[in-house]
């Protein structure tokens, strides 16, 4: 809405003398600019499914749990194929700009907000407060949204009282994460919104792509870091394998442990194809199966 056409503004002018009314106007004019400029940012972002929200420094800038819980729960998403909106990630290469407008459209287009946390405290820090108390503004309004409270180490009953009416999910219940995604993927399909994500789009035919860690022989080495074109991340371990759903195309991968040169590779997924990682003499090596 307008500022131009807010009540408050409206009966403030009506109130006022002339000059009130003149620094009203002009007060409004900047204000109606950085709606503006919100808007038009806002329009050319593609639409997310899902937001977490949580607090992501403590009282001495240091990093929280909440901030690792929820960066885990955005990789899970991102595997599964959804568009996942995560301050520390999402808004990385955002550095010098506004993140108003991008937290704007993130708010307003995603399905599913989960609001995670470990303490009272960080569940009604300023920020955090102001992105959950607007969305339930929008879902209050009539939006088809759904937002979990999602806690851990911490009484339920010392959660914000405006999530009284919601089921707060358990973080330390056995199963947490599979649960909360399974939950998240019914929210979001029963809303015919599955992702239509710029960063793993499965449009047409899709693969399954299965990345097996053979073990080494150079004795201890941790996880191998992978990447792939689409903006996937994850870990893989010795004799681990991850298993994901590829759209038909062309694709990418890199691969990286610590300081050592990393490994790419490109290949065509024309079929339920197999991909081998592992750590040689020369670092991390990739081999296309098939």
């Amino acid at each position: 809405t307008s500022v131009f056409d807010d009540g408050n503004y409206r009966s403030a002018l009506e109130y006022a003398d002339e000059n009130q009314r003149e620094i009203y106007r002009a007060e409004a004019r900047v204000i109606s600019e950085i709606q503006k400029g919100i808007l038009e940012i806002s329009r050319k972002e593609a639409p997310f499914d899902v937001f977490i929200c949580y607090k992501e420094s403590d009282a001495d800038g240091r990093r929280t749990r909440d901030s690792v819980l929820g960066q885990e729960l955005y990789f899970l998403l991102k595997e599964e194929g959804f568009r996942v909106f995560f301050s520390r990630i999402t808004l990385e290469d955002k550095l010098g700009s506004a993140y108003e407008p991008y937290i704007f459209s993130a708010l307003n287009s995603a399905k599913v907000m989960v609001v995670l946390g470990t303490k009272a405290e960080y569940f009604n820090a300023v920020w955090v407060k102001n992105e959950w108390g607007r969305y339930l503004s929008l879902i209050r309004n009539g939006e088809k949204k759904t937002l979990i409270p999602a806690y851990r180490d911490m009484d339920p009953y010392d959660l914000p009282e405006e999530f009284a009416h919601l089921q707060a999910q358990d973080m330390s219940k056995l199963g947490f994460m599979q649960d909360l995604i399974r939950g998240i993927k019914k929210i979001i399909v029963g809303n015919t919104s599955i992702a239509e994500s710029v960063e793993a789009p499965v449009v047409g035919n899709a693969y399954v792509l299965k990345i097996k860690r053979i073990r080494q022989s150079l004795g201890s080495v941790g996880a191998l870091s992978v990447k792939l074109g689409n903006g996937m991340e994850f870990d893989v371990l010795p004799d681990q394998e991850r298993e994901l759903h590829l759209p038909e195309g062309k694709h990418s991968i890199e691969v990286s442990c610590g300081v050592n040169p990393k490994a790419k590779a490109s290949f065509d997924l024309l079929r339920d194809s197999v991909i081998e990682i592992s750590f040689g003499f020369r670092g991390p090596q990739i081999k296309i199966v098939n």
